[in-house]
């Protein structure tokens, strides 16, 4: 698979998602709603930041597409090149000095890959278990904005 025609497509758009969360939230400390009843005012930010919240959603869904697609089409060619590695090394007492050090630095380089998409893979499960912990607290102290003020009121 030719990443090449894809990747851009894909990274393009999470950046323009990230892009617009990021100024969603400068939306929203910028805004001034002068005059305006307080309850309006926090149902007005409350709407905003899920807003917000949800383009950061889409764009962390894209990046962990991405992130899967990356990791499940790096693996079998890496396998390949291991199997050949393995293959080679059979007849390494065979080979000239200089063909002996092509095939080290393909074993390295095959090994450091391989380190790197594991990596890669143990990054995005971390991501998604702190998304799905932030998920659970948001959930569990969401209240109505006129239950805030209340609190708040009484306080």
């Amino acid at each position: 698979m030719d990443l090449s025609d894809e990747t851009p497509g894909r990274g393009d758009a999470a950046s323009s998602r990230a892009l617009d969360a990021d100024l969603a939230v400068d939306d929203l400390l910028a805004v001034d709603l002068h005059g305006v009843d307080d309850s309006v005012r926090l149902l007005d930010l409350s709407l905003r930041l899920q807003g917000a919240l949800r383009a950061c959603a889409d764009a962390e869904a894209q990046l962990q597409q991405l992130g899967r697609t990356l990791t499940h089409d790096l693996r079998a060619p890496v396998r390949q090149f291991a199997s050949f590695v393995g293959l080679l090394e059979r007849e390494k007492v065979d080979m000239s000095a200089r063909a002996q050090n092509y095939l080290d630095h393909i074993a390295t380089s095959t090994v450091s890959l391989t380190e790197k998409i594991d990596t890669l893979a143990q990054v995005l499960r971390d991501r998604r278990n702190n998304a799905a912990e932030h998920r659970a607290i948001a959930h569990q102290t969401r209240a109505q904005p006129s239950e805030r003020l209340a609190v708040d009121g009484a306080a």
